[in-house]
């Protein structure tokens, strides 16, 4: 038999255990909420995505934007094998999954990713997007500084990439007047050879085209200037008309028995350059890249060469 004393008791306990129960709740939706990602909307190539605010899980297919990320001390938990091929990453890249030379969406999607950084061109863009938010970019679209400036908005390090602009045209301030009195008028081209045919880079593919070209401002050879549209892209020749894409300066891409037996011929060895020991080589893989952390050290190389 409950008395009215127990009752009272009793009705006390129940009051407190709800009390308690109301209070675990508050608890668990404010750290739902503290827990939720914030998302903010992007313009990219695949429309406008909606993307985390502050990314912590990031693969990156595209090659040539890996040291964008980087830069700004967002370390990806993928890149593809080419990127992670790049030396001037140096230790920047332990641990980062090697996603392969394809763009498997196995693959990434075991990785968990928060965002997706790719090529608009790519042929899985539709399987990527379904496993997380996906930002297509076109590549050569933008000079290096207004991609800096584009993933600074990505990352939220607007302050970041600011910063790096400012200190790289910095350098840049430091280093022309320098190479300018030493280049003076002589033409610098930059140079691949293949099998049959030889290619000519402009200054925004690469190569340390935005570097010579485009912050240095020396002059191209005429016939790159022509066949290479407002000096951008690359035009490709016969091996034959190499001395007429041929500069007073030559950075060449290194590697391959093409290029080592090219160096052996009549040909070659008739250039001013290779006369006047003005040809430097460049590394194929990595001259690719005119991604920050790569610019960064390609300038040193650079001026190293055309100063000394």
């Amino acid at each position: 038999m409950i008395t009215r004393k127990k009752f009272s008791w009793l009705a006390l306990l129940m009051v407190a255990i709800f009390a308690l129960a109301a209070c675990g709740n508050k608890k668990e939706e404010e750290k739902s909420s503290t827990d939720k990602v914030e998302m903010v909307d992007y313009k990219a190539k695949n429309g406008t995505i909606s993307i985390p605010k502050n990314p912590k899980r990031v693969v990156i297919t595209a090659d040539s934007f890996a040291g964008y990320a980087l830069q700004l001390g967002i370390k990806p938990v993928g890149l593809s094998s080419f990127a992670l091929s790049n030396k001037y990453f140096g230790d920047r890249i332990e641990g980062i999954e090697d996603i392969g030379a394809e763009e498997s969406p196995e693959k990434i999607m075991s990785l968990k990713p928060d965002l997706i950084i790719t090529f608009a061109q790519s042929e899985n863009l539709d399987k990527l997007e379904k496993i997380a938010p996906t930002v297509a970019i076109l590549p050569k679209e933008k000079s290096f500084k207004e991609e800096m400036t584009e993933f600074g908005t990505i990352f939220n390090k607007e302050a970041e990439a600011a910063q790096w602009i400012s200190e790289w045209d910095k350098k840049v301030a430091k280093y022309k007047p320098q190479v300018q009195k030493a280049v003076g008028d002589q033409t610098v081209a930059i140079l691949g050879v293949g099998d049959k045919e030889a290619y000519a880079y402009g200054n925004n593919f690469g190569r340390g085209g935005e570097i010579i070209y485009g912050e240095f401002d020396l002059e191209m050879p005429k016939l790159v200037k022509k066949q290479t549209p407002k000096g951008t892209g690359y035009a490709s020749f016969s091996i034959e008309k190499l001395p007429d894409f041929a500069g007073d300066y030559l950075f060449v891409e290194s590697g391959g028995d093409t290029y080592s037996k090219t160096k052996e011929t009549g040909l070659w060895k008739s250039l001013p350059a290779v006369k006047n020991k003005k040809v430097f080589e460049i590394d194929s893989t990595d001259a690719f890249f005119s991604d920050p952390i790569s610019l960064d050290q390609q300038i040193e190389e650079i001026v190293g060469n055309l100063t000394k």
